[in-house]
């Protein structure tokens, strides 16, 4: 489960990274979209509780990504969003 947590932690990280380098159009990345990422389709039953555990994990230990809802091409969606301490700087990272 916690290398899954460190997956879903890159992929939500470097998503942002990407976004403030306009090579993403949002801050934030669809929740099921990381898991279509990491998780091929023919994986996905015998992952979901790996991947549930995972989620529940991140939402209560992990302050540097926020769970929020967005509309998304006329869907409303849970997406995450990672979010930098505010008393470091890039150059600290």
């Amino acid at each position: 489960m916690y290398e899954m947590v460190k997956k879903i932690i890159d992929v939500v990280q470097d998503h942002y990274v990407d976004w403030e380098q306009d090579m993403e159009r949002y801050p934030y990345v669809g929740i099921l979209h990381v898991r279509d990422t990491l998780i091929p389709p023919q994986s996905r039953r015998r992952m979901k509780r790996v991947w549930d555990r995972a989620v529940e994990f991140l939402a209560s230990n992990e302050s540097r990504i926020q769970t929020e809802s967005h509309r998304v091409a006329g869907e409303d969606m849970l997406v995450w969003r990672w979010t930098k301490p505010s008393s470091f700087s890039d150059s600290e990272r």
